[in-house]
């Protein structure tokens, strides 16, 4: 079937539109600093200004640094997927009785592909001085994870209308746009807070389990995502739904608390040094 070229454009922008989201958390993150950065004006102990100015300033490498990991993460998580994937797809034999999900490669082996592919780019970055703690972290793994679900969704409406026509594409995006964006997102920056927490570790041994943990703990949401969704799907079963919901709404929480924490300067001179610089470009 020929894509139209308005299904196309209409697509394509659905892909890209949520990557918008990481600028609107840049945006709301800019907006604290500046009102901390009022507060504090008028403070006139190192003391003062530590109470008043509990938020870092935002960093510009945001603007080139974003959107080459949104590609980057992107591309490595499709090419991981395609690639290794079939390599891992003999071990996935079985399936999960527990949810009653017999495709055990889609459960599991398909997101621990996913994942390695978009932690790819925050490996590369990670000794170097672009990446220094659990904030650089997040904000790299977000891009990282939502690159990963525009091109990725991108693949999924494009297929919907190939197989089911407007129905399908229309229900393809009402279920991918919000869900399956935040997912991969969500991911994505918990593997870059544990390796930003990692870097900031003395111990060599603790680094290592750091970055293990933090892609084990990725693709266990991932995988607890893809099973239950599909469970719910294959049975009808809306608890399983409501589960899944519920699973990625924590997530959201935890993601924002998270980033929330990271944003707060470390140590007093942290706090000192945002005091002489002004407001980055946004």
């Amino acid at each position: 079937m020929r894509l139209p070229l308005g299904i196309a454009i209409v697509s394509f922008a659905f892909a890209i539109v949520p990557v918008l989201a990481g600028y609107l958390l840049r945006a709301w993150h800019s907006r604290r600093w500046r009102r901390a950065h009022a507060a504090a004006a008028a403070a006139t102990t190192p003391e003062e200004r530590l109470q008043q100015l509990p938020v870092r300033p935002p960093r510009s490498r945001w603007f080139w640094l974003f959107p080459a990991h949104t590609i980057a993460g992107g591309g490595c998580g499709i090419a991981a997927a395609l690639l290794l994937s079939p390599l891992l797809a003999p071990l996935s034999l079985g399936g999960s009785s527990l949810l009653h999900f017999d495709n055990l490669h889609e459960f599991l082996m398909q997101p621990l592909c996913e994942e390695l592919g978009k932690a790819l780019p925050l490996l590369v970055v990670y000794r170097t001085r672009w990446f220094r703690d659990a904030l650089d972290g997040m904000i790299l793994g977000l891009a990282a994870g939502l690159g990963f679900a525009a091109f990725e969704n991108l693949l999924y409406f494009v297929v919907a209308y190939d197989r089911g026509g407007l129905p399908a594409w229309t229900t393809s995006i009402s279920q991918r746009v919000l869900f399956s964006t935040a997912l991969h997102g969500i991911a994505s920056s918990l593997v870059g807070a544990y390796f930003g927490a990692a870097k900031q570790n003395p111990s060599a041994a603790i680094r290592r389990l750091a970055l293990i943990a933090g892609l084990c703990a990725a693709v266990a949401l991932h995988a607890s995502w893809n099973g239950l969704i599909t469970s719910a799907h294959e049975q009808a079963s809306s608890p399983l739904a409501l589960i899944a919901l519920a699973l990625l709404g924590l997530g959201a929480a935890a993601f924002f608390l998270l980033f929330r924490r990271a944003i707060r300067p470390n140590t007093l001179a942290d706090t000192l040094t945002t005091q002489e610089h002004q407001i980055e470009r946004m």
